[in-house]
């Protein structure tokens, strides 16, 4: 985490506004993370980052189904890295610390909970949680805890 905020602005704008697309030289050799692995952006994500040699690849969705889905895309790929699937939740801090610590990742992609149009309205509170609030605890600056809002009188 420390190093996704250290990372050089230019490309951190990149990440943030959707214009950033992996190639060779940003992937080659990196251990890479992907949450939402198995959503439609995610796995796209996925077929695109194995083909280019990452030194191993990490997917992380709660959707065993479309985990499972893009787990046998990449068997019949035959890839020459290690790669590894895992069921969770990426609001889960404590299981996603353990992912991180034992996985290491150079390179986080998060697609998790980025849903689209009609069902993002429908889910605005879980797109809150894994993206907002999952932020907020790992600004470098923030020590771990969410500030709620004081409610206003009315």
């Amino acid at each position: 985490m420390e190093r996704l905020a250290q990372a050089e602005p230019s490309r951190q704008t990149q990440m943030a506004s959707g214009t950033f697309r992996p190639t060779a030289s940003s992937i080659e050799g990196r251990r890479v993370l992907v949450t939402g692995a198995g959503g439609s952006i995610g796995s796209e994500l996925v077929k695109q980052i194995s083909r280019l040699r990452p030194s191993s690849l990490s997917l992380v969705d709660l959707n065993e189904f479309n985990l499972y889905q893009i787990s046998h895309a990449l068997e019949e790929d035959n890839l020459k890295f290690p790669w590894s699937a895992s069921i969770g939740d990426i609001r889960d801090e404590s299981a996603m610390s353990h992912l991180f610590m034992r996985e290491k990742p150079d390179i986080v992609f998060h697609v998790a909970a980025a849903l689209g149009g009609k069902f993002e309205k429908q889910r605005q509170i879980n797109a809150i949680m894994a993206n907002w609030l999952r932020f907020e605890r790992t600004k470098p600056e923030s020590p771990g805890t969410i500030r709620r809002p004081s409610r206003s009188p009315r």
